[in-house]
């Protein structure tokens, strides 16, 4: 199941984030790329701070392109179109709120107003 769609097909037809007080997602999000994340950055020669938006983000499921992408420099034909299972785009973000919310926190956490 994918974004809780029970027919699987991606965030085709979504036009609202996830509403419910769910504190943890299960819609795909590969887990051991965080774990390693949250184990290796503390470790690094050169300070790095890690800003882990990937829960805000999972909320957003509206916020993908979809259907409405563009492979090869063109935009999906309506065959394309008509098999999201295939062709839908549920990796890039098309929404406007979504990055600026990133780089809100970015910027706060940057300056110390955000821990």
């Amino acid at each position: 199941m994918d974004w809780f769609n029970l027919n699987g097909i991606k965030c085709v037809l979504d036009t609202m984030p996830i509403v419910k007080n769910i504190s943890h997602l299960e819609v795909g999000t590969d887990q051991r790329l965080l774990v390693v994340a949250m184990y290796v950055t503390p470790s690094m020669k050169v300070p790095v701070f890690f800003v882990n938006l990937t829960t805000l983000s999972e909320y957003q499921k509206d916020a993908h392109t979809s259907v409405y992408t563009i492979r090869q420099d063109k935009l999906l034909n309506p065959e394309q179109k008509a098999d999201p299972e295939t062709y839908a785009d549920c990796i890039h973000w098309c929404l406007l709120g979504l990055p600026d919310t990133w780089n809100d926190v970015i910027w706060l956490v940057s300056f110390g107003l955000l821990r």
